[in-house]
């Protein structure tokens, strides 16, 4: 009961935007009841508004771990970590996001685009392979899974899937 009213405490004070009382009040909770999620969540929402988006990412993370099934939120923390220059992290999260739901295209597209981007194109490959069994006509699918075959070495495979268009 006790840490239950801090924490609602803490969150008063951060939408009355006393970051300082509320910090301090989160930090507390934090140290009784290390496992609940909401004080990481909150004290990332507080960083992320003064502008500390890296701190802010790192504290989301502790609150999805502590969550787990929450899939929406870690395509959030996906964007927030591609947004700040994170692309292993963001990668992470994607990864937690398709596990609990493997049919999100919009996370597969990402996902690949991540992994060329970090030169991974044998991951690229694959996700995009993936991604051309839920959108088979998609020609931006197909341009830049022939694209990976490409940078592996691999043109036969790129000239026989472009054949197929």
């Amino acid at each position: 009961p006790e840490v239950q009213r801090q924490l609602g405490e803490a969150t008063m004070l951060y939408a009355y935007r006393d970051f300082q009382k509320a910090m301090a009040m989160l930090l507390e909770v934090v140290r009784l009841c290390p496992r609940l999620p909401h004080p990481y969540e909150t004290l990332g929402l507080i960083y992320e508004e003064e502008g500390h988006k890296k701190k802010a990412l790192q504290l989301y993370l502790m609150a999805a771990n502590l969550s787990r099934r929450d899939a929406a939120q870690w395509r959030r923390l996906a964007v927030l970590a591609t947004e700040v220059g994170e692309a292993e992290q963001a990668l992470f999260c994607l990864g937690k996001t398709l596990a609990l739901t493997p049919d999100d295209v919009d996370s597969l597209w990402e996902q690949a685009r991540l992994h060329t981007q970090l030169g991974q194109h044998r991951k690229a490959a694959a996700g995009l392979a993936s991604l051309l069994q839920h959108r088979p006509h998609d020609a931006h699918v197909v341009r830049q899974l022939a694209i990976s075959y490409t940078e592996l070495g691999a043109a036969d495979r790129a000239i026989e899937l472009l054949s197929h268009v």
